[in-house]
């Protein structure tokens, strides 16, 4: 990167002429006129200095032709519109700018190198806040293999870690894995409460190898889980309207609105929530004890589901200020799947720079 040397501001300066001190002319490029005068005469230095910062101007790399808001906007059409590059540069070219594809890919790419100490920062951020939430989704990954389409692509997962507190979230990726060994040599040193979905790897977080870490579930993944049993089951209809109840009681308040406290939502949470969790419970033994349920059957996966998930449920209103659900992470899916729709990549290109953009522009719209 290129830097302009420091320029004493001089006082001495005539309109169209140089300071009493020539000798920064050749430090500026700034070459005398032809003169009569007695007095040397200079072009006019407010249009070489204007030359000099457009010839050192910063740019995200040496020798480049781009600026960095040029970067920026079509880095935000790729990651945060979700547009292929194909059609970023068609709407350029309609525009009556030209830009080619390899030159796009290559801008992208010297980008994600600036970002990689952002990205290293932001994790750091995000691991170290006492209240994180995680969840996994996937990418379309190419690969040389044809499946069973006869398609050379194959599902590469991501994990997203969202810090709640500091608003910062990050995305990690191991060759597309989505073994536990990821997600637990990730999160397994860390304090406080991690929310998630009741993933395996996420639930033995609650095991006592980690005893720095409560982990508490996502109501709406468990309320899909019944939802999914249809509308004319009556046993999981009356379980969805209890887990709405917690909802509505819950939406009377918020940390921060009129000045409600955490520890008056903590209060409120412990007059509400006992008398329905314990509906719940009664519900789901009644159901059981019925004996009637097939052990396949949604309904029953559902009833295994909450029960899996019930101590990480109670422990939701065990806190003041703990959401019911997982839906902050879910939202910042989001820009992921719209992505994935549109375009595929190589493992190579998300390791090695797809993870970073994601995490610098998902962290700005959290």
């Amino acid at each position: 990167m290129s830097f302009i040397p420091m320029i004493p501001i001089l006082t001495s300066i005539r309109p169209g002429c140089l300071p009493l001190f020539p000798e920064y002319a050749s430090a500026m490029n700034v070459y005398p006129c032809a003169s009569s005068s007695m007095s040397t005469r200079y072009t006019p230095i407010h249009k070489k200095v204007a030359c000099l910062r457009e010839k050192h101007r910063l740019r995200p790399s040496l020798n480049s032709s781009y600026d960095g808001s040029f970067i920026a906007g079509l880095m935000e059409l790729r990651y945060i519109q979700s547009l292929p590059v194909e059609r970023i540069i068609n709407y350029f070219e309609s525009h009556g700018f030209t830009l080619k594809k390899p030159t796009a890919h290559k801008l992208i790419e010297k980008a994600s190198n600036l970002f990689e100490n952002l990205y290293k920062c932001i994790r750091q951020t995000a691991l170290s806040d006492p209240y994180k939430a995680a969840d996994e989704t996937y990418y379309k990954i190419l690969v040389p293999e044809k499946n069973s389409k006869g398609k050379g692509v194959r599902k590469g997962y991501l994990w997203v870690v969202v810090g709640i507190n500091t608003r910062m979230i990050y995305l990690l990726y191991d060759d597309g894995s989505r073994s536990e060994r990821v997600i637990l040599n990730e999160l397994g040193s860390c304090k406080g409460i991690i929310q998630s979905d009741g993933y395996s790897p996420y639930r033995k977080l609650e095991s006592d190898a980690y005893p720095n870490i409560t982990r508490i579930p996502c109501l709406q993944h468990i309320k899909r889980k019944f939802i999914d049993c249809g509308e004319k089951d009556p046993d999981a209809k009356r379980i969805v309207e209890l887990i709405n109840a917690l909802y509505q009681n819950e939406h009377k308040h918020k940390v921060g609105v009129e000045g409600w406290t955490v520890e008056q939502n903590l209060m409120h949470r412990k007059k509400y929530a006992p008398d329905i969790l314990g509906e719940i419970k009664d519900v789901l033994d009644e159901i059981e004890e019925r004996g009637d349920l097939l052990p396949k059957s949604e309904l029953q996966e559902a009833i295994t589901y909450l029960r899996n998930e019930w101590n990480a449920v109670v422990d939701i209103f065990n806190y003041g200020d703990t959401y019911l659900d997982n839906n902050m992470v879910e939202r910042m899916n989001r820009y992921i799947s719209l992505s994935r729709k549109k375009t595929h990549c190589s493992s190579a290109a998300i390791r090695g720079g797809r993870t970073r953009r994601h995490t610098l522009y998902d962290s700005t719209h959290l």
